[in-house]
């Protein structure tokens, strides 16, 4: 099923927390619905050593879908390897999937670093998602969120708009990093993550 699939698909989702959440039921959804994966044939690429840990938890506690059995996948999701997206260059060959968290504005390109300094970071990304995208045998998926707590924007360097006060807290709009379009280029498909996670769990390619 997931050999089936081919090019980059960008995944949005609400905020932060319904990302990984999402993320986290995806994976474990993708690997008991396709007989050929197993966790330990999948990679996530993470912004920090916090997003990590968040991903971490997320995965055991994400549930099993519609009549999977425990004992249908050889290992389980501590299997899964994580990493820095520059570090995906380094994987020979790639994993059969490779996801691609937190992929906004700011947080993934780390806009706030001078032009000089930049300049090769974004060389080394935009490098690993463009290979990640079109190597025959690996799937990526990239993900990222829409709108953020303005605090917690401000903490991951986050680039918002259109602050506004919203339920009693005050929240901004995120956007896709322009370093995921300028690596998939006229190949990206952008989808919600709600509708692609549906896609799995009624067994179906997206």
């Amino acid at each position: 099923m997931l050999q089936e699939e081919t090019g980059s698909v960008y995944l949005k989702w609400r905020e932060p927390v319904d990302e990984i959440r999402g993320m986290a039921a995806l994976i474990k959804t993708m690997v008991y619905r396709d007989n050929d994966l197993t966790f330990s044939d999948v990679r996530i690429a993470v912004p920090d050593r916090a997003w990590a840990v968040r991903m971490g938890d997320a995965m055991l506690r994400a549930p099993l879908p519609p009549g999977a059995k425990r004992t249908a996948v050889p290992d389980n999701c501590s299997s899964v390897s994580m990493g820095s997206v520059a570090s995906l260059a380094a994987l020979e060959p790639l994993p059969a999937l490779v996801v691609v968290l937190g992929a906004v504005e700011g947080l993934l390109d780390a806009c706030g670093e001078d032009r000089a300094k930049a300049a090769p970071r974004s060389a080394e990304v935009c490098g690993a998602l463009a290979r990640a995208g079109a190597e025959k045998g690996s799937r990526l998926l990239i993900s990222g969120f829409q709108r953020v707590e303005v605090e917690a924007a401000r903490a991951m360097g986050v680039v918002v708009r259109r602050p506004r006060r919203e339920d009693g807290r005050d929240v901004a709009f995120a956007r896709r990093s322009p370093w995921v379009d300028e690596a998939a280029g006229d190949d990206l498909r952008v989808v919600s993550g709600e509708q692609f996670f549906a896609a799995w769990v009624a067994g179906r390619a997206f």
